[in-house]
């Protein structure tokens, strides 16, 4: 990696470098939080029991996710589908030793799962990513700390434990339509493609009318992720 530019100088060491990357790609926001009547200041302290998932074999299930539990059959569906050496994390465990592991993998791994949502308590640990800094393509000057993107690697386990809880949490929320008709990201049987042909076909028929114009307003919000503000968001779920 190049010298990079900071604030007011050029940042040579890696504990230098590192810090004027922290600071592009998690800059501290300031967010009107007055309208805020509890804050909740630890994660842990979120209740998961008022959840109600739905099963990963599609029927209903309306007891809470604290008294359910996780099947050794949702583990090996995930591994199955996991790139078997995609980077993993700090542990340096990848899919495919978890793989060679076979059912006594998944059937411990579930029992951690289901251990976890009756503790309503997600472990430290798994909530810890190693992150890596990568170029991002024909930028012209790598100098700059917006020419790099960081890439956070959760440890393999812990990967499994979210992708099973956030199956669940989307299930729930699409049978019981808590999104609104016209969201397109992150829904089963919704793609760009579907968006783009809604679009189309919403324009195309404005144009039969007379009495009507077609506008179109599109936002890119650049670094939405990086920058959201945890107290308000944790206040809006």
């Amino acid at each position: 990696m190049p010298d990079l530019q900071g604030p007011s100088s050029l940042a040579k060491s890696v504990p230098e470098k590192a810090a004027v990357l922290s600071a592009c790609f998690y800059p501290q926001v300031q967010a009107d939080l007055t309208d805020i009547l509890e804050t909740i200041d630890d994660i842990d302290a979120i209740p998961w029991s008022a959840t109600q998932p739905v099963n990963g074999a599609g029927t209903t299930d309306n007891s809470p996710l604290a008294t359910r539990t996780a099947a050794p059959w949702m583990v090996a569906a995930i591994l199955n589908h996991a790139k078997m050496d995609k980077a993993p994390g700090a542990d340096g465990i990848p899919y495919r030793f978890l793989k060679a592991m076979g059912e006594p993998l998944t059937v411990a791994v579930a029992g951690l799962l289901t251990q976890c949502w009756r503790a309503e308590y997600y472990p430290a640990a798994f909530r810890s990513a190693r992150t890596v800094v990568l170029r991002k393509p024909n930028k012209p000057n790598y100098s700059k700390a917006e020419a790099w993107r960081p890439i956070a690697l959760l440890n393999t386990v812990a990967k499994i434990l979210e992708t099973i809880t956030a199956h669940q949490l989307c299930n729930l929320a699409e049978q019981q339509h808590m999104l609104p008709d016209t969201q397109m990201g992150n829904c089963s049987n919704w793609s760009t493609e579907t968006a783009l042909e809604l679009l189309t076909e919403q324009i195309q028929t404005v144009w039969t009318s007379k009495r009507h114009v077609a506008s179109v307003l599109s936002l890119d919000m650049s670094g939405a992720f990086n920058t959201v503000n945890h107290t308000q968001l944790l206040d809006n779920l």
